[in-house]
Parts: C-alpha cells; structure tokens; sequence
C-alpha cells in the first residue's frame, strides 16, 4: 500500500502546484480564488500543511459518508460568503486552470457544472449556491453517480453545464493510460510515478490490479 500511498500524495501535490500562482480573471477585481484543501482525519492536518502554500486554507472534512461531507463543504464555504464555489477531486491531474476558469464563466449561466469522468463518476462539482439534494441518500462509488445527479438538477428545472470528459484515477489501468499521456506538463510527475512503481516491482510491495488511488 504504501507506493499506492506515495502516488496519491505525488497526485495531491501536482494538483496544489497547479494552482497555487493561479488566477482567474472572472473571479474577483485582482484575479483571485480562494483555495481550500478539505482533509481527514483531523489530527492530519500538520501532515496536510507541509505540503501547501501558507495562502492555501485547510477545513477538516466533516464526519458521514461522502455526500455529507460534500455537502457541509459547500454550505460552510456559502456561508463565509463567496459567491461560487468548485470542489474538485486529487485523483485527476487534468484539472488545470483554464478548466477552472471555464467552470467560473458557465456558473455566470448555470446553476451547477459537472465535470464527468468515465467511470460514471464526476471529478468536479461547483455551484452558486447550496445545493445539498444532490448529495442526500446517493449511492456513491458506482458508474451511475453521474448519471443519477444529472437527473436530479434536471428534474429541479436547473441549469446544468458539462465540461469535458476526463478520467481520474482509481486503478492501475488508469495509472497506466495516465503514464501514456503526452502532454508535456505531465512529463515529471510521469517519471517520478514510474519510479515508484519500478521499485515496487522489484521489492513486491504492489500487485498489477491494486488500486493505486
């Protein structure tokens, strides 16, 4: 487990680097977005710190499954104030500013943008507002998630905006479709992944179909 570990923490952190010079010019008068990690369990958070920028806030996530905690996420950050707010998974490295951008200027028309991940799953969420149906008794971790929220923001008469497909990664195959990626921006965290996973071969520490995420 612990290169499966290691890869997740290099994904987490490919994803803070990403963003953390970012800015959106839809956002705010300068630019700027707020930047929120959520993390579990509490007593990491030190753990969590040593990896982000000082700018970069850190909300311990709430207890239930994961629609309550996805839900208190949305409605605490609402709360504070902000206007719009986008939750966004660690396991997909795709997600990159432009895409955020995108997702800031369909909220301009939508009242919920999902960004669908080939496994039925989504790997973004944002809204305008509290929205906390959508994640109420759902079933989580199944290749209808996708589908079963759409039909709920559909059935409320709301504005649903879809961005492009992506897939996050779950499994060793999807590590490997991630390893073949060419864009360039993936070249070093690439390496480094094929580093790890070289040594876990030779130690026998992974098998070929754990989960690596």
């Amino acid at each position: 487990m612990r290169a499966a570990a290691e890869i997740h923490q290099m994904f987490f952190s490919f994803l803070v680097s990403e963003f953390s010079d970012a800015r959106c010019p839809v956002s705010g008068a300068d630019g700027r977005f707020s930047k929120t990690v959520g993390f579990w369990p509490p007593e990491s958070k030190a753990e969590f710190r040593q990896y982000l920028p000082a700018n970069w806030q850190l909300v311990a996530q709430s207890e239930g499954d994961l629609g309550d905690r996805m839900a208190s996420f949305f409605e605490t950050h609402f709360n504070e104030g902000f206007e719009n707010v986008i939750l966004i998974g660690a396991d997909c490295p795709f997600v990159d500013t432009s895409l955020v951008i995108r997702t800031v200027e369909l909220l301009m028309s939508n009242d919920v943008v999902l960004g669908p991940s080939r496994d039925g799953g989504y790997y973004l969420v944002a809204m305008k507002r509290s929205n906390p149906y959508l994640f109420q008794d759902m079933r989580w971790s199944h290749d209808q998630v996708f589908a079963e929220t759409r039909r709920r923001i559909e059935s409320r008469g709301q504005r649903l905006a879809l961005l492009d497909e992506f897939f996050d990664i779950d499994t060793h195959r999807e590590l490997e479709c991630f390893l073949e990626s060419s864009e360039p921006r993936f070249k070093l965290l690439q390496k480094q992944i094929r580093s790890i996973l070289n040594e876990s071969v030779s130690d026998g520490r992974e098998s070929d179909g754990e989960s690596c995420a």
